[in-house]
């Protein structure tokens, strides 16, 4: 299994593609009709209400909630006329793509982090940068890196664990790989 951490981590690349804070009105008439959108998307509501549908699943979406759209996943919202919301979002691509990050971790679409400070003055972070400058694009890219950190262990504070049935074969593979690889090793610095 720590083959399997090993080559994901090592692997996984978190690209920002854009991002930001948005706060809409009570009585305003913002709505995106269902579709299925090709990067992952991160929500936050910070304040008032949305309605949320994902992948056929109804969601009101208020104040500490925390919402993970993988990528392709059929989606639609519209605000609460009531109410209107804050949110601040993030549309990102994971590589390799294969890697369904959402599926691998078995990882929710919605968690509630309440008033989570760390949460909070991430997405703030991320918000606040403008974009134009090498840092500015190393500092997205880590504040979108420990948000998903920061989701998968609030999702799953007591066992992070990749979800795949073949991590028993694979290991195998692995070990039998490595172990030839050192045996071959050994043969050759006898020769």
């Amino acid at each position: 299994m720590e083959y399997i951490y090993d080559v994901w981590i090592s692997n996984l690349n978190a690209v920002v593609n854009n991002g930001g804070f948005i706060s809409i009105v009570p009585q305003s008439n913002w709505c995106v009709d269902k579709h299925r959108f090709k990067q992952n998307k991160f929500y936050f509501i910070t304040k008032g209400s949305m309605y949320i549908n994902i992948d056929g699943k109804d969601y009101t979406a208020k104040a500490g909630d925390w919402f993970f759209i993988p990528a392709n996943t059929p989606h639609f919202y519209k605000n609460n006329n009531t109410t209107g919301f804050d949110k601040y979002w993030i549309h990102f691509d994971l590589y390799p793509q294969e890697t369904d990050l959402f599926k691998l971790l078995d990882l929710p679409y919605w968690i509630n982090v309440k008033n989570d400070k760390k949460t909070l003055a991430l997405f703030k972070k991320y918000a606040g940068i403008k974009g134009i400058s090498v840092t500015d694009s190393l500092d997205m890219k880590a504040c979108l890196l420990q948000l998903i950190s920061r989701y998968i262990t609030i999702a799953r504070p007591n066992k992070i664990e990749i979800k795949n049935t073949n991590d028993e074969r694979i290991d195998g593979i692995l070990n039998y790989i490595n172990e030839n690889l050192y045996y071959n090793y050994i043969k050759k610095m006898q020769n």
